[in-house]
């Protein structure tokens, strides 16, 4: 079964922009930091608190946000039985047979304010993919489109998950 993948690029825009945002902001701060407005000689104890915690957060920030814009990227093809996976931003394309995929595995991904549903795709010789739900508009349709094209699911224990991932 022929199949494609609906990717949210609206995700990836916000991403791109948090990241810059905070880059953004950390520019800003070097340069306010090297100017003469900022006098360390003085007992600026909260200031330099205030300072520390908020370049923390602009280094956290970017990280957080820039980190799956790096790894979170794949759009997913079926196309008589092999499944290519593209890059949404360098539009590069890995294709694989079914015999180079041992399965996938579903799992949840928690924020701390909701839970996501992640489908995993575990490799024979290569790392596994993580395409968490809020990235495809049309997750639903992925795993049916996986077992369909005779891709197995696998079923984990959980000591069995870490094992896998070590």
């Amino acid at each position: 079964m022929d199949f494609k993948s609906n990717y949210n690029y609206l995700i990836l825009i916000l991403r791109l922009f948090a990241s810059l945002f905070g880059l953004f902001m950390i520019v800003m701060v070097v340069l306010l930091i090297n100017s003469d407005y900022m006098d360390f000689d003085s007992s600026y104890s909260n200031e330099i608190i205030g300072l520390l915690a908020g370049m923390f957060l602009l280094l956290y920030l970017p990280y957080q946000f820039g980190k799956p814009l790096f790894t979170q990227r794949n759009n997913l093809i079926f196309e008589g039985g092999d499944l290519k996976i593209i890059d949404v931003l360098t539009k590069d394309v890995t294709k694989f047979r079914k015999h180079e995929i041992t399965g996938f595995y579903t799992d949840k991904q928690s924020t701390g304010i909701y839970d996501f549903k992640t489908i995993i795709l575990v490799f024979k010789k290569r790392p596994d993919i993580k395409l968490p739900q809020f990235l495809y508009w049309n997750f639903k349709d992925i795993q049916s489109a996986l077992e369909s094209n005779g891709i197995e699911k696998i079923v984990y224990t959980h000591s069995k998950k870490n094992e896998l991932n070590k």
